[in-house]
């Protein structure tokens, strides 16, 4: 199969979880929940830095630290990082146990989820561990250099995300360690790669036309109203048409993994997940 027919392949997988998403819209309570609490984190953390006179360290990257500030730098960044990606991980693995019952066509609620994240919570701590631990790492690399480590960092950072794609569901139906989970998610990832990039390309271009047919009419037809009332409408679609791209994307990757593991899913084309794993 070429590049290209993996292209357009992804594109059409992307579609559909588009659809799914859509037909099942308590999905998208997890991507919002994980959000508010992430923002909070945030603000927690934000505030506490500020008190310890170290939010321009974090935040600004200004101003020399002495050596138990930049210590004590380190150890909060690690667990900002760590507090974050377990959130992150937490409700991904209830998204995507919830995906797959959309899949298939079976009900579920979104408890079904967080139960499920719950019943595998030692797994999740594990991965958001090693998590902020690269984290923090990439962090140092990058002050030594703030020009040439910022390019070095950001090559390692998407290399990180490629090798990482599948971890979630792995570490959510697999009983691996975090080396082990790397490596399974590098190999499915690898046989993907084709479809992963057209369905990044497909998620981007439906969030654009979402928001040129959706937000920006909205927008400003209300903004003949008032003006405020256009922008305040204009964001919520912004906020809606990213929450169900960023669900369908979990989708997609629930999705992929199930095939893999040899139980595909019954709303997706198979020929298209056939594609997508067919041996190289």
């Amino acid at each position: 199969m070429g590049f290209f027919d993996r292209l357009s392949n992804g594109w059409s997988l992307a579609w559909q979880s588009v659809k799914i998403v859509w037909g099942n819209k308590k999905l998208m309570v997890f991507p919002v929940v994980s959000a508010v609490f992430l923002i909070l984190v945030l603000g927690s953390f934000a505030g506490g830095l500020y008190g310890v006179g170290l939010f321009e360290f974090f935040f600004e990257e200004e101003g020399e630290l002495t050596a138990s500030q930049q210590t004590l730098s380190y150890v909060l960044l690690f667990a900002f990082y760590f507090i974050s990606y377990f959130i992150i991980i937490f409700f991904n693995v209830g998204l995507i146990h919830c995906a797959n019952y959309a899949l298939n066509g079976a009900d579920f609620s979104v408890g079904t989820g967080l139960s499920f994240s719950f019943s595998r919570i030692g797994a999740i701590a594990t991965w958001a561990l090693v998590s902020a631990t690269v984290g923090v790492i990439l962090r140092m690399i990058e002050q030594r250099s703030q020009r040439v480590m910022r390019f070095v960092v950001s090559l390692l950072g998407m290399a990180w995300s490629i090798l990482t794609f599948f971890v979630v569901p792995v570490i959510a139906y697999e009983k691996l360690g975090p080396f082990a989970s790397i490596k399974r998610s590098g190999s499915l990832f690898r046989r993907t790669w084709g479809e992963r990039v057209g369905a990044r390309f497909a998620f981007g271009l439906i969030g654009f036309l979402l928001t040129l047919l959706i937000a920006v009419p909205v927008g400003f037809l209300l903004g003949l109203v008032h003006p405020i009332a256009g922008i305040v409408a204009g964001f919520i679609c912004l906020l809606i048409i990213s929450v169900l791209t960023a669900t369908a994307q979990t989708v997609f990757k629930a999705a992929a993994y199930q095939y893999a593991i040899g139980r595909p899913a019954e709303s997706f084309p198979t020929e298209n997940l056939q594609h997508a794993f067919a041996p190289r």
